[in-house]
């Protein structure tokens, strides 16, 4: 081995010690560097978690509240236009009490009529029944047809009213007037009135008539004794001698304002903000 060969063997070795020494110092502290970077990223996984939960409490919050007061508006909208539609039939039925009978008005049926065709007619259910203008009554016991016969005739023309507020306000299942000689006119009619019936001896006619303006009764019901049903009622008088006339109303089902209440398919959820997360990671030296 000449001079030249141990020469480049003793500076091979001589370098290589402090090359190693490098490479071990510097593998020690890229394990620390990892440990260290692993333990910041868990820090801020738990702060971004933490801001994400917080994030999301206050979204749901706002939109629970969001929810809360678009459905009261709808549930007030509501009711401020069945009030409106019983003001106007309360003003239709005194106009119409007051002039002769028109010379045409839509058909006038028994409630018993309506009954019947509803069970056996398929036109009647399908292309009448709460389409068309018509008007259902029913007569009191002891009140004769020929007593109330005029004033019945000059209120046929309620029936274009009738119809259009069913179709107007599908949350009222029915409309619908009591006239102080016994007899009622309703829309759309559904079955027969109950032996006895008498809509001057009803919550709605009794509390509309002793607090003399519109009202809206506590719940109650039906004339069937089936479905709870609240009622908006106001009473029309004569303006002369300012005597009961009528009594006008609209009927809302319990079940349909339950519905509407948790019918959420018309509430309109603001987009959620994303809240902007920062992650704060240690520089490089």
């Amino acid at each position: 081995m000449n001079i030249f060969t141990k020469l480049f063997l003793l500076l091979a070795v001589l370098s290589a010690v402090p090359l190693g020494i490098a490479a071990t110092v510097l593998m020690r502290q890229s394990d620390a560097l990892q440990r260290e970077l692993l333990q910041k990223s868990s820090e801020t996984g738990e702060r971004t978690s933490k801001q994400s939960e917080t994030a999301l409490e206050k979204q749901a919050s706002l939109s629970h509240q969001q929810v809360v007061a678009e459905k009261a508006v709808q549930i007030q909208g509501f009711f401020e236009n069945i009030r409106r539609a019983v003001l106007l039939e309360s003003t239709l039925i005194l106009h119409g009490l007051l002039v002769d009978p028109p010379k045409q008005s839509p058909p006038l049926y028994k409630a018993e009529q309506i009954a019947a065709w509803l069970a056996k007619d398929k036109h009647f259910a399908q292309q009448v029944h709460g389409k068309k203008p018509y008007t259902g009554y029913h007569l009191a016991p002891g009140v004769k047809h020929e007593d109330v016969k005029l004033d019945m005739e000059r209120l046929r023309q309620l029936g274009y009213f009738l119809a259009h507020n069913q179709r107007a306000l599908p949350w009222c299942i029915s409309t619908y007037m009591g006239h102080r000689s016994g007899f009622i006119f309703g829309y759309p009619g559904r079955s027969a009135y109950p032996k006895g019936y008498d809509p001057r001896k009803r919550p709605w006619y009794r509390e509309a008539a002793k607090q003399g303006h519109l009202v809206w009764t506590d719940l109650y019901l039906d004339r069937n004794k089936i479905d709870m049903v609240i009622t908006c009622a106001n009473p029309v008088y004569e303006p002369t001698t300012k005597a009961l006339l009528a009594v006008a109303a609209i009927d809302v089902k319990l079940t349909q304002i339950v519905k509407q209440i948790f019918h959420l398919s018309l509430i309109h959820i603001s987009e959620p903000t994303r809240p902007r997360l920062v992650s704060r990671m240690p520089s490089s030296a």
